[in-house]
């Protein structure tokens, strides 16, 4: 077998099929059906099940995949330090994030990071807290964006916020200055499972309240629109929040005791660190953590819910 092949396999699970995997190598389809097969001859084995919409991992193209992973990013870290040692940074960095990270933090890093090191590639990925652990431990990424309590990555600390109410401006409350879990009992809630679950859930408990959302979404984008048109109330990371723009139709109260977030970035820990993935971290700790609403600071009632999927 040979890397040719490995990374034609990966590419192929990765993309979620033939056709994705080669754009994303470049090369043609029938060029990445050809190593893959041929990577299955020499194993012995079938790796993929090929199915009419979509392709899927056999049992032993399962423990393959993480191999081929393995064996695809040596590669790419080897040619990434040999850039390095000719002072240039080169490769493309995976980075694994959730909706809040993704919007309001690694887009402005991002162009940074891509004037100082114009020769390095920048792949973002977005999941949930539990996706993006998961990635940061098989490799799917390079370095991911991870909760303090969630799960445990090695690099520095990327942001700092808590949870705000959210309502409909109608509210009976949208005029508090703050609010605790206990105001919010008396509305429908409305959880979202793009990652906020675990740390709503978890202050409930804290506080003696039963959790029992009314509504669960899978997007913030859905979350809000159902809060905008009355159906009941949620909390989301203060990193959603834009401090500028006209009202629309949402207002953020603080919440008391307030409930903050710590979210850090970085690769596995133990896992030596990609050249690229090196230079951006220090990109991160020259800018420090972004903050958002420290605790005491009111959100505008007018503050524009920036909406992302």
């Amino acid at each position: 077998m040979n890397l040719a092949q490995l990374r034609a396999f990966t590419a192929v699970v990765e993309h979620g099929g033939f056709s994705r995997g080669a754009a994303e190598l470049g090369i043609s389809q029938p060029a990445v059906s050809h190593a893959v097969g041929a990577l299955e001859r020499e194993i012995g084995q079938r790796l993929l099940d090929r199915g009419r919409s979509a392709v899927t991992l056999t049992p032993i193209g399962r423990v393959i995949i993480e191999h081929a992973r393995a064996a695809t990013r040596a590669v790419e870290k080897v040619e990434a330090a040999a850039s390095m040692a000719g002072a240039e940074v080169a490769g493309e960095l995976r980075v694994g994030g959730m909706a809040s990270t993704n919007l309001a933090v690694l887009p402005d890093l991002a162009r940074r990071f891509r004037r100082r090191h114009p020769r390095a590639g920048l792949c973002v990925f977005e999941g949930s807290d539990e996706e993006v652990v998961e990635w940061v431990d098989q490799g799917v990424v390079d370095i991911g964006c991870v909760v303090d309590g969630a799960g445990q990555v090695d690099g520095p600390v990327l942001a700092k916020d808590e949870f705000v109410a959210i309502m409909n401006e109608d509210h009976p409350l949208a005029d508090q200055r703050y609010l605790t879990l206990t105001d919010l009992a008396g509305d429908p809630f409305i959880a979202t499972t793009s990652g906020c679950d675990p740390i709503v859930r978890l202050a409930h408990r804290q506080a003696g309240l039963p959790f029992r959302p009314a509504h669960r979404v899978g997007q913030v984008t859905t979350l809000l629109t159902m809060v905008r048109a009355g159906l009941g109330v949620s909390m989301i990371p203060s990193l959603l929040l834009s401090p500028a723009g006209p009202s629309d139709g949402l207002v953020a109260v603080p919440m008391l005791p307030s409930i903050s977030r710590t979210v850090r970035i970085g690769s596995r820990v133990g896992v030596q660190k990609h050249p690229v993935a090196e230079a951006f971290l220090q990109l991160v700790e020259e800018q420090g953590p972004v903050i958002a609403n420290r605790q005491g600071d009111r959100v505008a009632e007018t503050a524009d819910l920036a909406l992302t999927s």
